[in-house]
């Protein structure tokens, strides 16, 4: 036999023998899902026949390699977060409802309470200026009363000096008169 047709038929079975691994290892990724980089890298290194490349790597690109597989998988995480929420971080309609009923109802108590404020404010106000109104008047009242205490007792002190005036008058009369009394009854 010849060694080149055993040879065309054996590298024809082992190329056969790789695709088929390779179609049923890309049929379950298809099947779970891509998984990361890594598998994808390794898919890929298996079809186009680069196993004998990883295995003369150097320590450097592996790590690469790690490097890249992290920033991949936190893409991917971030990408998944983004889609398990569709609206992107908005609310969902529902929750929407539910956040302007909330609002809604806060607006209408708050303006409940201004209105209370206003009308405890006017209250206040009210009684306060009542309260000023008194005092004022209080006041008046009392420079009233003081002015005219004031004023009784300046009559007063006209009335007593007026009469005590008088007393001193009629008692230098009557001693006069008493001493012409006097002297006539000696004469």
């Amino acid at each position: 036999m010849d060694t080149q047709a055993l040879e065309l038929w054996g590298n024809t079975f082992l190329n056969a023998a790789r695709g088929q691994n390779l179609m049923e290892e890309y049929s379950r990724m298809m099947t779970e899902g891509f998984g990361n980089f890594q598998d994808m890298f390794g898919m890929f290194r298996k079809w186009w026949g680069l196993d004998f490349f990883l295995q003369e790597i150097p320590g450097y690109f592996t790590s690469y390699l790690k490097a890249a597989e992290d920033v991949q998988r936190m893409f991917m995480g971030g990408i998944i977060s983004l889609m398990s929420n569709p609206l992107g971080g908005y609310p969902s309609p529902a929750g929407y409802h539910a956040l302007l009923k909330d609002y809604e109802e806060l607006r209408e108590k708050t303006l409940r309470q201004e209105e209370d404020i206003h009308r405890l404010r006017t209250i206040l106000d009210e009684k306060l200026s009542a309260q000023g109104e008194g005092i004022t008047a209080f006041q008046t009242l009392m420079k009233d009363q003081a002015q005219q205490f004031q004023d009784m007792m300046v009559n007063f002190s006209k009335l007593f000096s007026e009469t005590g005036g008088g007393r001193e008058k009629q008692e230098t009369e009557e001693t006069a008169a008493k001493k012409r009394t006097s002297s006539r009854r000696k004469t």
